[in-house]
């Protein structure tokens, strides 16, 4: 057996293998910011297209 490459462990892993825990919380905090500030248009998006999908029953 041989160990991998760094070209090899990109291609397989997608990228960068590990990211800081302070990274991956930061993003996840972003996400979370972005959809509560935009709620009520998800809302509503999700309400329309739930109302449309039963009008083509």
């Amino acid at each position: 057996m041989k160990d991998l490459e760094r070209s090899e462990l990109i291609a397989i892993d997608g990228g960068y293998a590990k990211m800081p825990p302070w990274v991956r919380g930061g993003l996840w905090f972003g996400v979370l910011c972005s959809i509560a500030e935009n709620w009520s248009d998800i809302k509503s998006g999700i309400v329309d297209g739930w109302n449309d999908a039963m009008k083509e029953k």
